[in-house]
């Protein structure tokens, strides 16, 4: 359910905004971000899925690309 949501916002975030950043991704995941990561990420996410793991779910994204912001 937590990994659902997080695809969620960043859904949410590129209907918003245009594009989700790398930043956006880690702060939804309680990692800290750092400079490089507000300048990557992602446009749209048609791509993205949530795997289940042995012990959870996992997102997985596809590559992230430099944003022209």
């Amino acid at each position: 359910e937590e990994a659902e949501r997080v695809l969620a916002e960043l859904h949410e975030h590129i209907d918003v905004y245009g594009y989700a950043t790398i930043s956006d991704y880690y702060e939804l995941v309680d990692i800290e971000p750092n400079y490089a990561d507000h300048q990557y990420g992602w446009t749209e996410l048609s791509e993205a899925v949530v795997v289940p793991r042995e012990h959870g779910y996992v997102v997985k994204l596809p590559a992230a690309r430099r944003l022209n912001k």
